[in-house]
């Protein structure tokens, strides 16, 4: 029962907290003022944007990293950051950003697990290996001993079933 409730309430959480991400980027969006993307040379992009009465200056970054990488996906390709700046607005009470990108194609990840083979992996799967065999040791002792403990009481049983048998002759 505790299980389940611990569950239910990890459920309701993660649900509130995507809840508010996506509230939160819908208001970023709402209160930013945010220029069209601009180029400023061949395959190289500007967008800038302000935000009032809020210093939140990494969110109004990502925010319009955000948009540069949906400008590159129109043309299925993805965004490689130049630039990042952001800062208090000169203008005003806010804070201003500006992200300088380039579009550029989408490499496939590697196609082979990476294994490491360092002297610190080793150790750690040499201790693995140890745990494992100690286990594997620990069941086959508990194991012989179940059944040396089922062989006894059986030979109990044998021995009792003899001894009414000769007690009835």
């Amino acid at each position: 029962m505790r299980k389940i409730l611990a569950g239910a309430t990890l459920l309701a959480l993660s649900a509130g907290f995507l809840t508010g991400c996506s509230g939160m980027i819908d208001a970023i969006e709402k209160s930013a003022n945010y220029t069209d993307v601009e180029k400023i040379d061949y395959n190289l992009y500007r967008i800038s944007g302000t935000r009032q009465n809020i210093n939140q200056q990494l969110q109004l970054r990502e925010f319009l990293y955000q948009r540069a990488h949906d400008f590159c996906m129109r043309n299925g390709q993805g965004a490689q950051l130049i630039d990042g700046v952001s800062g208090k607005n000169p203008k005003g009470e806010g804070v201003k950003a500006i992200v300088v990108f380039r579009c550029v194609g989408i490499m496939k990840g590697p196609e082979k697990e990476f294994i490491d083979n360092s002297p610190e992996a080793d150790a750690a799967r040499a201790e693995a290996a140890r745990i494992a065999r100690e286990k594997a040791e620990e069941e086959a002792e508990a194991k012989a001993e179940q059944e040396a403990a089922e062989k006894a009481a059986a030979e109990k049983s044998a021995e009792q079933s003899a001894t009414v048998e000769t007690t009835k002759q």
